[in-house]
């Protein structure tokens, strides 16, 4: 086996890691939203104590998804320049038409505004739960 197909077989690793990660970041606030909106249909007509416990439970748990979705999106990110450093070395190994993919680890990307918006609902449940 040649450097060239280790760093083929190594890209492809990388690839299915990324996307790994990247099912998982999309799916396990989404399995929380609809976890959060089956706890308040439940206790929406109970009293204010048990509507305060709710908040208070689902936004500490939307605080570790957080958490969570952040490092995530960090190791997705660390993936992404690996996979970048790959493409790289196989361009200046003479692979022509090596097509890099899109980074998207920008201040303002996705994933990111994914991660700032789950700490402001979860704080905005920590908050109502306060003020209840």
């Amino acid at each position: 086996m040649d450097a060239n197909e280790i760093l083929v077989k190594q890209y492809h690793l990388l690839e299915e890691r990324r996307n790994y990660f990247g099912r998982l970041f999309w799916q396990m606030p989404g399995l929380l939203f609809v976890v959060i909106a089956l706890v308040f249909s439940k206790v929406i007509d109970k009293t204010p104590h048990i509507i305060k416990s709710a908040c208070f439970g689902s936004g500490a748990a939307m605080l570790l998804m957080t958490y969570i979705a952040y490092r995530f999106r960090a190791s997705q990110n660390d993936l992404e320049k690996r996979i970048a450093m790959v493409e790289e070395k196989l361009k200046n190994n003479g692979f022509p038409g090596i097509i890099e993919l899109p980074r998207s680890y920008g201040l303002l990307g996705a994933r990111n505004l994914t991660v700032y918006m789950l700490a402001v609902f979860a704080f905005a449940l920590l908050l109502v739960a306060a003020v209840i």
